[in-house]
């Protein structure tokens, strides 16, 4: 059993009406909120959400205090708002894997992914582009997600993971607060959303 499926069964074991909350999820449609056009978007925003689902409950559970338990990159194609993410649990077809995906904004603050959501901006425009390549260079790469949450091994990453990365091939490496989790036969220092914010400088531009 990997890290991601020990996290969220723990949680489902805590919380009650977990599997009622998981399979509501899944039945409800990506119906899309119209973020997109209410900012003017620039490469490089970072993009946070609290998911709905069991493993958005998880990183919450374990992030004690934070507010969203997923991240992604903005990037812009054609003018429209885009976003780069690492993500368990969202094929986009049979078979598969969990991996980067690219996708809409407006897809990735659905109502059936997002209790509520934030986009937030780097103070350096010149830099959070080339972050944004970055991120998208993974994406056509067809990265893994990292099940084991290793920082060390950048041939797959996680949602926090690729923003750290994509920073640190952009020239401007980041050294955000970890955490650890422990659970039955697993301990893991890892990122979590919250820790981005403090050692980016990043300002909230939007929230629903």
């Amino acid at each position: 059993m990997d890290f991601t499926e020990r996290l969220t069964k723990a949680v489902l074991c805590l919380t009650l009406g977990g599997a009622t909350l998981v399979a509501g999820c899944q039945q409800e449609k990506a119906v899309p909120r119209e973020v997109s056009t209410r900012i003017t978007w620039r490469e490089g925003d970072l993009v946070f959400r609290q998911g709905t689902g069991a493993a958005g409950h998880a990183v919450s559970l374990a992030d004690t205090g934070g507010a969203y338990s997923h991240v992604g990159v903005v990037v812009l194609r054609k003018g429209e708002p885009w976003v780069v993410h690492a993500v368990p649990g969202e094929p986009d077809f049979e078979g598969d894997p969990d991996r980067v995906k690219l996708e809409p904004v407006d897809a990735f603050f659905s109502r059936a992914r997002a209790a509520h959501g934030a986009v937030m901006r780097g103070p350096d425009s010149l830099l959070a582009a080339r972050v944004a390549r970055h991120a998208l260079d993974m994406y056509r790469r067809d990265v893994l997600f990292d099940h084991a949450y290793d920082d060390s091994d950048t041939t797959r990453v996680y949602c926090t993971e690729l923003v750290c990365l994509a920073y640190r091939r952009a020239g401007h490496p980041v050294h955000p607060a970890r955490r650890c989790i422990n659970l039955p036969g697993v301990k893991h220092a890892v990122v979590f959303p919250s820790a981005l914010s403090p050692c980016l400088g990043l300002t909230r531009i939007h929230t629903f």
